[in-house]
C-alpha cells in the first residue's frame, strides 16, 4: 500500500514539474515535441523484437483515447508525439521490406558494380549493386563481399563479373551488442559472403 502511494506521488510531482515548465516557457515547448518524437523512435529501435502490427495499431489507438480523456492537454500531446515516432518508425521498417537470405548460396554468379570499398581489420569488403544474378535469385539486388588477400582491389565504379559464396546476415551477438542485421536491413543488403574469383569488366 505504501508503494502504491509513494508510485503514485511521484507521478503527480513528475507531471506537475513538466506541468510548470509548460506554464513557464509554453511559447518554447513547441521545440520540446520533435525530441519526443525522437524518443519513440529511439523506444522502437530499443526493442530485441519487431513488435506485430496489431500492437502498433493498439498503442497508438490507445494514445488517441488518452487524448480525448486526459484533463492535461501538454500531456496527451506527448503521448501522441512518442506514440507517432513509435509508429512512423514501424511503418518505415515494414516499408523497406528488404529480402535477406537465410541459408548458404555456394557458387553464386553474378555481374554487379563496385559501390563501395571498405577497408577492415579483417581485409578488404566490397559494396555490390548487382545487375545480373540467376534468376532463381533475382532478389538478391545489394550484397556485401570480403575480398580474399590474393585478389587485386577493384575501383569504385568497376563493373564487375565473379563469382561468390553469399552467408546470411548474422544478428546481434550479444544483449546489448551492434546489430549486423537490423543494419543490413536498412542499408538494403541482401547477403554477406566472400568474393572467390572475378574479371574487370569495365571502368566508370
Amino acid at each position: 500500500m505504501h508503494q502504491e502511494f509513494s508510485i503514485k506521488n511521484s507521478f503527480i510531482a513528475v507531471c506537475g514539474f513538466f506541468k510548470d515548465c509548460y506554464l513557464k516557457d509554453r511559447q518554447r515547448l513547441i521545440l520540446g515535441w520533435p525530441v519526443i518524437f525522437g524518443c519513440g523512435i529511439l523506444a522502437y529501435f530499443s526493442l530485441s523484437q519487431q513488435p506485430k502490427a496489431l500492437t502498433v495499431g493498439a498503442l497508438f489507438a490507445s494514445s488517441l483515447l488518452f487524448v480525448a480523456v486526459a484533463r492535461h492537454r501538454w500531456l496527451s500531446v506527448a503521448i501522441c508525439a512518442f506514440c507517432l515516432g513509435f509508429g512512423v518508425s514501424h511503418l518505415r521498417t515494414v516499408g523497406l521490406n528488404t529480402f535477406m537470405i537465410d541459408q548458404r548460396v555456394q557458387h553464386f554468379s553474378f555481374t554487379g558494380i563496385v559501390a563501395d570499398i571498405e577497408d577492415t581489420q579483417r581485409g578488404v569488403r566490397l559494396l555490390l549493386h548487382l545487375k545480373e544474378q540467376p534468376a532463381s535469385y533475382e532478389a538478391i539486388q545489394t550484397i556485401r563481399l570480403s575480398l580474399r588477400a590474393s585478389l587485386p582491389v577493384p575501383d569504385i565504379g568497376t563493373e564487375i563479373k565473379g563469382e561468390a559464396t553469399l552467408l546470411p546476415l548474422g544478428g546481434v551477438l550479444s544483449e546489448s551488442g551492434y546489430n549486423f542485421r537490423r543494419v543490413a536491413y536498412f542499408q538494403r543488403i541482401n547477403a554477406t559472403g566472400q568474393l572467390l574469383s572475378y574479371q574487370e569488366i569495365s571502368r566508370r
